[in-house]
């Protein structure tokens, strides 16, 4: 979230859980309703290209916001702040994962645009020419009739006149239409932002082989993208040619490169990325690699899907043009009652995450960031679909979903470690390591770890913080008793859904995933076990 909206709710004292917020991260990308735009053209792109379905989700999304920034803002639920539809998006995957493919087919509605744009102003173009030479002619014509008014010394009447007539004709001098582009491939800041300035302040970077531009200069000034990001005014100060000054820019990135160009740019800027805020705006996702387990059958996409897709991107780009032309204002969304009160207890949620201990404790600036993009997502989708009235809460609550499966790939791949996923990773080490083995997984006291434990953990605070993430995940049972033993094991307790599943909120790479672990029956009995353990043919259960 910008710097002046971080503090628009009071530090909560206590987290609130997914089961008080009735949302849940999910295990799985979300899905949104079935008939919308949006869902219909991702599942189907996702089907036809055999891609990741976030791979095209994020790639969608892209074209979806600079189709919108143009007409709209998100207002902040009882409040007078206003964020842009704008995104930037990043998704790094191998060299065959179809992401040129993909991203031709989702920026094609917008080259199209341009292109039957580009026409319509090439003959516009010749028609103001001739205009605009007839005006010279006019004005050469009237400025020599002053100059031998005054020369031979005519009545005043007579010159006032003619001057009168010349003010008149300069205030009418003919247009030239600006030179619309929208997308770029490559721009350094500097060079982006006067375009922007001097023809039209909407813009897409896209490129779906984006590690020379994310490591050559048009990356180089990143305080530049993380300005035009929050969409407000700026001063652009130059040394050899004139400063500007780019009044409300909207401009949404949307990258696509290797994973080798990743981790040359964190080598080189990452640190300064990550401190300046730059890579927290990103929604970012690096999906597991579809080579190698295609079927490559790649059946068309459905034309009525890219009918409807490709239509609506074009409308909502004709009427940015005209809207900027015509001077007129964006339209500000708002939320319905119900979403603003789901919108505050979802930032709350996040907030009280930032804490030590906490997963975003090492990504505060993502953290900040995070409501703001489950904001313009929200909004992006509504108006994109073209729903009536105010953003509903179940759009909100989609946008949380598919924001924080976002949050989890830029957690693993961008961010620090979280201390609390390390301290808990190394108490199960050491529960194997050290604790008494049971039938069920092993039984120990606590005090079992002050003296023969992980150093990291021989601290007091440092040791709960790992038990009770443990008893959330639902690994761990805390004695009844003082002094009594904690029981543990791999798979979960209860016959309830855990307070933390494991990677969802955090990842546990020392315990089964969640998603991987079922529900069984054992002596009427519920209790969770991993898939792989159910299906083995010598499995015994007590």
């Amino acid at each position: 979230m910008s710097s002046d909206t971080q503090n628009y709710f009071p530090q909560p004292e206590e987290t609130l859980t997914h089961e008080e917020l009735n949302v849940e991260v999910p295990t799985e990308w979300p899905r949104f309703l079935e008939d919308s735009l949006f869902e219909s053209t991702t599942t189907e792109l996702a089907y036809s290209m055999e891609v990741k379905e976030e791979m095209a989700k994020l790639a969608v999304l892209g074209v979806m916001s600079t189709a919108c920034q143009g007409l709209f803002d998100v207002e902040y639920p009882d409040s007078n702040i206003k964020v842009p539809m704008s995104l930037m998006t990043c998704t790094v995957a191998g060299s065959s994962e179809r992401k040129t493919t993909l991203k031709k087919w989702t920026d094609q509605p917008i080259t199209d645009f341009e292109i039957a744009l580009a026409e319509r102003r090439k003959q516009q173009a010749s028609e103001a020419h001739r205009l605009y030479k007839n005006w010279k002619i006019k004005i050469s014509a009237l400025e020599k009739a002053l100059s031998k008014a005054v020369t031979k010394g005519s009545e005043k009447e007579n010159i006032i006149n003619i001057e009168s007539q010349i003010t008149e004709l300069q205030s009418a001098e003919p247009t030239t239409h600006k030179n619309i582009r929208i997308i770029y491939k490559n721009a350094t800041p500097g060079a982006l932002a006067l375009s922007l300035y001097e023809n039209f302040p909407y813009a897409f970077l896209s490129s779906s082989e984006s590690g020379n531009l994310l490591n050559g200069p048009t990356f180089r000034d990143m305080y530049i993208f993380n300005s035009i990001y929050s969409g407000s005014t700026i001063t652009i100060d130059r040394s050899s040619q004139p400063s500007f000054v780019l009044h409300e820019p909207r401009l949404s990135i949307c990258l696509m490169l290797q994973p080798a160009a990743m981790d040359r740019f964190l080598d080189k800027k990452g640190r300064e990325a990550n401190d300046n805020g730059f890579l927290s705006r990103f929604l970012f996702i690096r999906p597991e690699a579809m080579a190698g387990n295609r079927t490559n059958e790649r059946p068309p996409i459905a034309e009525h899907v890219e009918q409807n897709f490709y239509s609506r991107v074009k409308e909502l780009l004709s009427k940015s043009l005209s809207s900027f032309e015509n001077g007129e204002s964006r339209q500000a969304i708002m939320f319905t009652s119900t979403a603003k009160v789901l919108w505050k207890a979802l930032f709350n949620s996040i907030e009280c995450q930032i804490i030590e201990g906490g997963i975003y404790h090492y990504a505060k600036e993502h953290a900040s960031k995070l409501m703001e993009n489950i904001t313009r997502v929200a909004g992006i989708i509504h108006a994109f679909e073209g729903y009536e009235g105010d953003i509903s809460s179940n759009t909100l609550e989609y946008s949380y979903k598919f924001c924080r499966k976002c949050s989890q790939h830029y957690l693993e791949h961008l961010a620090e470690e979280p201390e609390i996923v390390t301290l808990t990773n190394l108490m199960v080490q050491d529960i194997g390591r050290l604790a008494e083995p049971t039938y069920y997984g092993y039984r120990f006291k606590k005090s079992l770890f002050q003296q023969r434990g992980n150093s990291k953990l021989r601290k007091i605070k440092s040791r709960k913080l790992a038990l009770d993430t443990l008893e959330k995940l639902g690994h761990l049972k805390t004695p009844s008793h003082t002094g009594g033993d904690y029981e543990f094991r791999n798979t979960v307790w209860t016959t309830n859904k855990p307070e933390i599943k494991n990677g969802e909120e955090i990842t546990i790479s020392e315990l089964p995933l969640w998603r991987d672990q079922a529900l069984v029956e054992v002596d009427n009995r519920g209790r969770y076990f991993p898939e792989r353990i159910i299906t083995s043919p010598d499995l015994g259960f007590v």
